[in-house]
């Protein structure tokens, strides 16, 4: 697997230097007026700025713990601020413990003030800064539970400064879920709500910060005209307002620095390579030497390095490398050494080292896999539907509570009503049937329960088994796998390689099975991660993966797209993509070399996406086409280079297609297969 660098990693350590801002600007309110001399609370803001910027983070903290909520200066709501400031600053740095600390001293302290009815926005804050620690600490659900309260706690009656809090936390999860142009909106709303906000040096920052939030999420997006636009407009916001904060010039030379790195990204996106370094060569000399936004510079070399790979100008990239290696050894950075294996490895390829390569490479995928995972607690979870689910709760709370009292009422009008001895007899008689019913009712509704929880159990635990018998030969298979590739290097007779080339296809031939057999035990019906799909990107990602593939039985793969670029399904990113994947390497395994294996994508009847994948190779037997999507399916014929088949992936597409409400088929000759998948767009 190959680990592209993303802007959505510079994205979080650029939010480092801008979290500074935020949590100064997101406690204040113009509800309730604040009773002490703010100079106080400035003085403690711009210090800890002052020492973040000279002697990093450690130092800061030593100085915002010796800050005294109770100092006589402070009155309880510049306390609060103090609170949010202090909660913001540990998060950004990883100090989990004492954000928590400090997060927990707000709500005592606003009960203490007022109900929330009289300072919302200052409930709603406290609630934003308890979904901010949750986030952190990937407590997900949490997190969304205290940004939808902070939110509901007054509707109506916050203001446009704190509503364009929401909408900023809105926009990073979204970013963070890959949902890009749904992020973008909610950063240019809040931008323009942030407005409100008030014309100081912290307001003013965290405006450039919005605007710039937007264009990286239209480049995530691949709308770089979009991202370009907005880019210039915030290094032109900079530059009107970098005159009148002399004394903050530091961050704004940060802010320029890192903005300037986005532009970079940008035309190399484009492959007008020669802006590209033109504009990360500014950003890097900017921000290395600056211990606010060193990491940054880092990070920009890591696409200078790549573009430095794209052009073979490799005398550049050596001292690159050496350069970011002198990095990784005085300050380990998962990030940073992901994406150096990466051009390291394509490097010493290039150079004709292809064992070392392979090693970094190696290096690469598993560093690159453990980061992934870490992330996939969070974008397993759509926070709109979290957002809809809590208020759905809500709303059921309230309306049983109103049952309730509905329910007293109508008893009470019964009883009276229906006073009388022959009549309160007969109310007795039939409530002693009903209930007598009812509980030979529920003791079968619970035998039928309790069946259908047996037949679950046992169906878990076969699928449970056999993936752990699957999951611990994979391991010991695959090491034997990779040592007879190894093995093969050294210098052997003719019979010993045969012998050790018998390993190999036989431990291959066994992962393949084993990956199936994982494959076919997960639950592809569950779709814990629904979301808005570019199919048009997809299939693009897809078919760029597996062309190396392809190209090692020299075929060709072709992608011919005829939509435009918006075109979206509902559904999981990673379940389509094993479709594709599964359907593109089938019409490898059964053609023969040099033969053209096609994807295309069109549009059909207005709202269904069609996409064809379609092989010049053996074709299927008509005997066979009636089984051929059925679970280990006995037709289950070797590849064109005698690769194995199972008879299990294409039992797994169909029910992952038809989870999705989709449709499968193909059309089969003896020039060739095509399988045709058809989507409902949205």
């Amino acid at each position: 697997m190959k680990s592209k660098f993303t802007g959505s990693k510079i994205f979080k350590y650029y939010l480092l230097l801008i979290a500074f801002f935020f949590l100064i600007e997101a406690c204040k309110t113009d509800t309730i007026p604040l009773t002490s001399d703010e100079s106080y609370f400035e003085t403690i803001i711009f210090k800890a700025m002052d020492i973040q910027g000279n002697y990093g983070p450690k130092v800061t903290f030593l100085y915002l713990d010796s800050v005294q909520l109770n100092d006589p200066r402070s009155s309880p709501f510049l306390a609060f601020k103090i609170l949010c400031y202090k909660t913001s600053t540990y998060i950004n740095f990883n100090h989990l413990d004492s954000a928590k600390a400090s997060v927990d001293k707000m709500l005592p302290l606003l009960n203490s003030l007022a109900p929330a009815d009289k300072i919302p926005d200052h409930y709603a804050k406290a609630y934003f800064s308890l979904s901010d620690v949750n986030f952190h600490l990937k407590n997900y659900l949490e997190a969304y539970k205290w940004l939808y309260l902070g939110k509901k706690i007054g509707t109506n009656i916050l203001s446009n400064c704190t509503i364009s809090e929401y909408n900023y936390r809105m926009g990073m999860i979204l970013f963070k879920q890959e949902n890009y142009l749904s992020a973008a909106h909610f950063f240019n709303d809040s931008y323009k709500q942030s407005a409100d906000c008030g014309n100081n040096f912290e307001a003013i920052y965290r405006q450039q910060e919005l605007i710039n939030n937007t264009g990286l999420s239209y480049y995530k997006a691949n709308h770089l005209d979009a991202a370009l636009l907005y880019y210039h407009s915030a290094l032109h916001f900079l530059k009107v307002n970098a005159l009148k904060y002399k004394q903050q010039q530091k961050f704004f030379e940060v802010a320029e620095g890192v903005i300037l790195g986005n532009l970079g990204q940008v035309y190399e996106k484009k492959g007008d390579y020669k802006k590209a370094i033109e504009y990360l060569e500014k950003s890097i000399l900017i921000n290395d030497s600056n211990t606010l936004e060193s990491k940054d510079a880092d990070l920009q070399r890591i696409h200078l390095a790549e573009i430095e790979l794209k052009t073979k100008d490799y005398e550049k990239l050596k001292a690159n490398l050496e350069n970011l290696k002198l990095k990784l050894d005085t300050n380990s950075n998962s990030l940073l050494l992901v994406n150096y294996y990466r051009i390291a490895s394509g490097y010493e390829a290039a150079k004709g080292n292809n064992a070392y390569a392979y090693e970094l490479l190696k290096k690469n995928n598993h560093l690159n896999n453990k980061l992934l995972d870490s992330d996939k607690a969070l974008t397993s979870t759509n926070i709109n539907e979290q957002l809809k689910f809590i208020e759905s709760q809500e709303s059921n709370s309230s309306l049983l509570k109103s049952n309730e009292l509905k329910t007293i009422y109508l008893v009470t009008t019964g009883i009276i009503i229906t006073m009388g001895i022959c009549l309160f007899g007969l109310i007795y008689f039939s409530w002693k049937l009903s209930k007598k019913n009812l509980e030979t009712l529920k003791l079968l509704n619970d035998k039928i329960n309790q069946q259908r929880e047996e037949l679950q159990k046992k169906s878990i635990e076969k699928d449970k088994i056999l993936r752990i018998v699957a999951h611990d030969l994979r391991n010991p298979i695959g090491g034997i796998f990779s040592l007879s590739k190894i093995m093969q290097q050294d210098d052997l007779n003719f019979e010993e390689k045969e012998t050790i080339g018998l390993i190999e296809n036989a431990s291959k031939d066994a992962l393949e099975l084993i990956n199936e057999l994982l494959e076919f035990t997960e639950d592809v019906k569950d779709n814990p991660s629904l979301e808005k799909l570019n199919i048009h990107l997809l299939l693009t990602q897809v078919t760029s993966l597996l062309k190396f593939k392809i190209n090692e039985k020299k075929q060709h793969l072709i992608l011919k797209l005829e939509t435009d670029n918006d075109t979206y399904i509902l559904g999981s990113r990673e379940k389509f993509s094993r479709v594709l994947s599964n359907l593109i390497v089938n019409a490898s395994k059964f053609s023969h070399a040099d033969k053209v294996i096609q994807v295309s994508l069109n549009i059909v009847d207005g709202n269904k996406a069609l996409i064809k994948i379609k092989d010049e190779g053996i074709g299927i037997p008509s005997d066979k086409a009636d089984s051929i999507f059925e679970s280990f399916s006995s037709f289950n014929r070797k590849g064109t280079d005698e690769e194995k088949s199972y008879g299990m992936g294409l039992s797994i597409c169909k029910q992952i297609v038809e989870s999705h409400n989709g449709k499968i088929w193909f059309e089969s000759s003896e020039n060739g297969t095509t399988f045709f998948v058809q989507l409902p767009l949205v």
